[in-house]
Protein backbone atom coordinates (compact mmCIF):
# COMPACT_ATOMS: atom_id res chain seq x y z
CA UNK A 1 0.00 0.00 0.00
CA UNK A 2 1.40 3.37 -0.96
CA UNK A 3 2.10 6.14 1.52
CA UNK A 4 -0.60 8.30 -0.04
CA UNK A 5 -3.18 5.55 0.50
CA UNK A 6 -2.22 4.90 4.13
CA UNK A 7 -2.37 8.58 5.06
CA UNK A 8 -6.13 8.48 4.73
CA UNK A 9 -6.60 5.36 6.83
CA UNK A 10 -4.34 6.10 9.77
CA UNK A 11 -5.29 8.37 12.56
CA UNK A 12 -6.40 8.32 16.15
CA UNK A 13 -9.50 6.21 15.41
CA UNK A 14 -8.02 4.09 12.60
CA UNK A 15 -10.40 5.37 9.91
CA UNK A 16 -10.59 9.03 10.75
CA UNK A 17 -9.43 11.25 7.91
CA UNK A 18 -6.44 13.43 8.59
CA UNK A 19 -6.31 17.14 7.92
CA UNK A 20 -5.80 18.50 4.44
CA UNK A 21 -2.23 19.46 5.36
CA UNK A 22 -1.44 15.84 6.31
CA UNK A 23 -3.07 14.63 3.11
CA UNK A 24 -1.06 17.18 1.11
CA UNK A 25 2.23 16.02 2.62
CA UNK A 26 1.43 12.36 2.04
CA UNK A 27 -0.11 12.56 -1.44
CA UNK A 28 1.81 15.39 -3.13
CA UNK A 29 4.98 13.42 -4.06
CA UNK A 30 2.98 10.69 -5.82
CA UNK A 31 0.73 13.20 -7.55
CA UNK A 32 3.74 15.20 -8.77
CA UNK A 33 5.44 12.05 -10.12
CA UNK A 34 2.22 11.08 -11.89
CA UNK A 35 1.75 14.60 -13.30
CA UNK A 36 5.40 14.68 -14.42
CA UNK A 37 4.79 11.54 -16.47
CA UNK A 38 1.78 13.19 -18.06
CA UNK A 39 3.36 16.62 -18.63
CA UNK A 40 6.96 15.69 -19.26
CA UNK A 41 8.20 18.55 -17.12
CA UNK A 42 8.68 18.55 -13.34
CA UNK A 43 8.01 22.29 -13.07
CA UNK A 44 4.79 22.02 -15.08
CA UNK A 45 3.82 19.01 -12.95
CA UNK A 46 4.34 21.09 -9.78
CA UNK A 47 2.09 23.82 -11.18
CA UNK A 48 -0.56 21.33 -12.24
CA UNK A 49 -0.61 19.56 -8.87
CA UNK A 50 -0.63 22.85 -6.99
CA UNK A 51 -3.67 24.03 -8.92
CA UNK A 52 -5.47 20.74 -8.36
CA UNK A 53 -4.68 20.73 -4.63
CA UNK A 54 -6.06 24.26 -4.28
CA UNK A 55 -9.32 22.99 -5.79
CA UNK A 56 -9.28 19.85 -3.64
CA UNK A 57 -8.75 22.03 -0.56
CA UNK A 58 -11.89 24.03 -1.41
CA UNK A 59 -13.92 20.80 -1.63
CA UNK A 60 -12.14 18.94 1.19
CA UNK A 61 -15.23 18.62 3.40
CA UNK A 62 -17.30 17.27 0.49
CA UNK A 63 -14.92 14.51 -0.61
CA UNK A 64 -16.09 11.05 0.38
CA UNK A 65 -13.94 7.99 -0.06
CA UNK A 66 -10.28 8.05 -0.93
CA UNK A 67 -9.06 11.62 -1.53
CA UNK A 68 -5.93 10.36 -3.29
CA UNK A 69 -8.03 8.78 -6.03
CA UNK A 70 -10.12 11.93 -6.22
CA UNK A 71 -6.98 14.06 -6.57
CA UNK A 72 -5.48 11.71 -9.18
CA UNK A 73 -8.62 11.98 -11.32
CA UNK A 74 -8.52 15.76 -10.89
CA UNK A 75 -4.85 15.84 -12.01
CA UNK A 76 -5.71 13.76 -15.08
CA UNK A 77 -8.63 15.96 -16.06
CA UNK A 78 -6.71 19.15 -15.41
CA UNK A 79 -3.85 17.84 -17.56
CA UNK A 80 -6.24 17.05 -20.41
CA UNK A 81 -7.72 20.56 -20.31
CA UNK A 82 -4.50 22.42 -19.37
CA UNK A 83 -3.67 23.88 -22.77
CA UNK A 84 -7.24 24.31 -23.94
CA UNK A 85 -7.68 27.17 -21.51
CA UNK A 86 -6.63 30.52 -22.95
CA UNK A 87 -5.66 32.00 -19.62
CA UNK A 88 -4.87 30.77 -16.17
CA UNK A 89 -6.76 32.00 -13.16
CA UNK A 90 -4.61 33.11 -10.24
CA UNK A 91 -6.07 31.85 -6.99
CA UNK A 92 -5.29 33.78 -3.83
CA UNK A 93 -5.06 31.89 -0.56
CA UNK A 94 -5.76 35.08 1.37
CA UNK A 95 -3.39 34.15 4.17
CA UNK A 96 -0.09 32.46 3.51
CA UNK A 97 -0.46 28.87 2.26
CA UNK A 98 0.57 26.06 4.59
CA UNK A 99 4.25 25.19 4.60
CA UNK A 100 4.85 22.13 2.46
CA UNK A 101 8.26 20.58 1.92
CA UNK A 102 9.47 20.64 -1.66
CA UNK A 103 9.14 17.45 -3.64
CA UNK A 104 12.18 15.91 -5.29
CA UNK A 105 11.16 15.10 -8.87
CA UNK A 106 14.67 14.59 -10.25
CA UNK A 107 14.01 10.94 -11.06
CA UNK A 108 15.42 10.55 -14.55
CA UNK A 109 12.64 8.15 -15.45
CA UNK A 110 12.79 5.84 -18.43
CA UNK A 111 15.21 5.84 -21.32
CA UNK A 112 15.48 9.42 -22.70
CA UNK A 113 14.65 8.25 -26.23
CA UNK A 114 11.53 6.46 -25.02
CA UNK A 115 10.61 9.46 -22.84
CA UNK A 116 10.90 11.84 -25.82
CA UNK A 117 8.70 9.52 -27.90
CA UNK A 118 6.05 9.33 -25.16
CA UNK A 119 5.98 13.13 -24.91
CA UNK A 120 5.15 13.36 -28.63
CA UNK A 121 1.96 11.32 -28.20
CA UNK A 122 -1.40 13.11 -28.14
CA UNK A 123 -2.65 13.92 -24.64
CA UNK A 124 -5.40 11.29 -24.47
CA UNK A 125 -3.06 8.53 -25.65
CA UNK A 126 -0.34 9.63 -23.22
CA UNK A 127 -2.80 9.75 -20.31
CA UNK A 128 -4.18 6.30 -21.18
CA UNK A 129 -0.64 4.91 -21.43
CA UNK A 130 0.43 6.34 -18.06
CA UNK A 131 -2.75 5.23 -16.30
CA UNK A 132 -2.59 1.71 -17.74
CA UNK A 133 1.11 0.95 -17.51
CA UNK A 134 2.45 3.26 -14.78
CA UNK A 135 -0.48 3.18 -12.36
CA UNK A 136 -1.53 -0.34 -13.46
CA UNK A 137 -5.21 0.58 -13.89
CA UNK A 138 -7.63 -1.64 -15.76
CA UNK A 139 -9.29 -0.49 -18.96
CA UNK A 140 -12.52 0.16 -17.05
CA UNK A 141 -10.78 2.23 -14.34
CA UNK A 142 -8.84 4.17 -16.98
CA UNK A 143 -12.06 4.83 -18.88
CA UNK A 144 -13.73 6.18 -15.74
CA UNK A 145 -10.81 8.54 -15.08
CA UNK A 146 -10.62 9.74 -18.69
CA UNK A 147 -14.39 10.00 -19.02
CA UNK A 148 -14.71 7.65 -22.00
CA UNK A 149 -15.60 4.03 -22.78
CA UNK A 150 -13.24 1.07 -22.23
CA UNK A 151 -13.14 0.46 -26.00
CA UNK A 152 -11.88 4.01 -26.49
CA UNK A 153 -9.16 3.37 -23.92
CA UNK A 154 -8.05 0.27 -25.81
CA UNK A 155 -8.00 2.32 -29.03
CA UNK A 156 -5.87 5.02 -27.37
CA UNK A 157 -3.48 2.36 -26.05
CA UNK A 158 -3.23 0.57 -29.38
CA UNK A 159 -2.53 3.77 -31.28
CA UNK A 160 -0.04 4.95 -28.66
CA UNK A 161 1.90 1.68 -28.73
CA UNK A 162 1.87 1.65 -32.54
CA UNK A 163 3.16 5.23 -32.63
CA UNK A 164 5.90 4.38 -30.12
CA UNK A 165 6.95 1.35 -32.14
CA UNK A 166 7.15 3.48 -35.29
CA UNK A 167 9.06 6.29 -33.57
CA UNK A 168 11.50 3.90 -31.91
CA UNK A 169 12.06 1.86 -35.05
CA UNK A 170 10.74 -1.39 -33.60
CA UNK A 171 9.32 -4.00 -35.93
CA UNK A 172 5.65 -3.54 -36.63
CA UNK A 173 3.34 -6.39 -37.62
CA UNK A 174 3.43 -5.17 -41.24
CA UNK A 175 7.25 -5.14 -41.54
CA UNK A 176 8.12 -8.12 -39.35
CA UNK A 177 9.46 -11.14 -41.19
CA UNK A 178 7.66 -14.35 -40.47
CA UNK A 179 10.05 -16.89 -38.90
CA UNK A 180 7.76 -19.69 -40.08
CA UNK A 181 6.81 -18.99 -43.70
CA UNK A 182 3.74 -20.74 -45.04
CA UNK A 183 5.61 -22.14 -48.03
CA UNK A 184 8.36 -24.65 -47.56
CA UNK A 185 11.82 -23.79 -48.84
CA UNK A 186 12.93 -25.59 -52.00
CA UNK A 187 14.67 -28.91 -51.43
Amino acid sequence: MAVADTAWNIGPAGGVPLSFTAFDRAARPGLVRYAALLCGSPSTADDLVQEVLVRVHRRWSLISGDPTSYARVAVTREFLSWRRQRWRTVVSWGDAPPEVPSVDTTDEGPDPVLWAAVQQLPRQQRAALVLRYYLDRTDVETAEILGCRPGTVRTHLSRALTALRCQLGADTPDTRTDPFPETEPPR
